[in-house]
């Protein structure tokens, strides 16, 4: 209830709850055509690799400049129909080591897959040259697990208020442990890929690795 009632606290700052839902599911922006306000949905990628991402956690608008984290590396394997994502929850956010083990069969051309593992699940599509993965979250430990080490990455690597990372990590963890008869609700969307990787380039704020 304590992480419940700081989630309230945080929202009537900068919004409601009810508004953390709908970030959740949005979306990076992927390859658009000139004139074209709608993404162009691509195949996911056939192939294994390891790229570069980013990973943002729907908070309320007021913290949205401290929402956002590069995510070192993000590996996609996909193996006889079968594709695996595997990456850490940034650190920043988490406050500790979280590595997310997920898999799923995904079809020949298929633009979107769902994948299962032990400590959450993922729903990604492809758009453009970005992959976009909501992320929700069934681990047993709680996050954050450190605020300390939250606030250790912030002064080492954002240039805003530690407070801010603060309460973002406090908005993902409170999302964490809510129930829903209707699934469990994002804590996050992990964008990679080519398109996510150019979006990092020159970023303020996105110093961080997934990693302690």
């Amino acid at each position: 209830m304590k992480r419940l009632r700081t989630l309230r606290r945080i929202t009537r700052r900068g919004g409601v709850f009810a508004s953390l839902v709908v970030v959740a599911g949005v979306s990076c922006a992927g390859d658009r055509v000139p004139g074209d306000s709608i993404e162009r949905t691509t195949p996911l990628p056939p192939a294994s690799s390891v790229f570069r991402g980013r990973y943002t956690v729907p908070v309320p608008p007021r913290l949205a400049a401290a929402a956002t984290i590069s995510v070192d590396a993000v590996e996609w394997t996909v193996v006889d129909g079968i594709a695996t994502l595997r990456y850490a929850l940034p650190a920043g956010f988490a406050g500790g080591l979280i590595e997310l083990d997920m898999s799923g069969a995904i079809s020949p051309g298929a633009t979107t897959v769902s994948l299962r593992g032990n400590e959450g699940s993922a729903t990604c599509s492809s758009a453009g040259s970005t992959i976009s993965c909501s992320q929700t979250y069934a681990g047993t430990e709680a996050l954050p697990v450190s605020m300390k080490v939250v606030d250790e990455i912030a002064v080492e690597s954002y240039s805003g208020p530690v407070r801010d990372r603060e309460d973002v990590a406090t908005v993902m963890g409170a999302i964490a442990t809510q129930t829903d008869p209707g699934g469990a609700e994002p804590i996050g969307v992990l964008a990679f890929g080519p398109g996510a990787e150019s979006a990092l380039r020159g970023s303020d704020g996105l110093k961080e690795s997934a990693q302690m």
